[in-house]
């Protein structure tokens, strides 16, 4: 599966998301308020996608 991972900032907030392409899906993997979020539980995340 070919996903690419993104962040969205908006000021304190980050929204950590994966577009999957070839199916057009969005999926939001989580919405976190910084500090402290140092995304070390992204593969985790990504692997529940799959």
């Amino acid at each position: 599966m070919d996903v690419e991972l993104r962040r969205l900032r908006i000021e304190r907030w980050r929204i950590v998301y994966a577009i999957t392409e070839a199916e057009l899906y969005v999926d939001v993997l989580a919405v976190r308020k910084r500090p402290p979020y140092d995304y070390g539980d992204l593969e985790r995340l990504l692997a529940e996608l799959q």
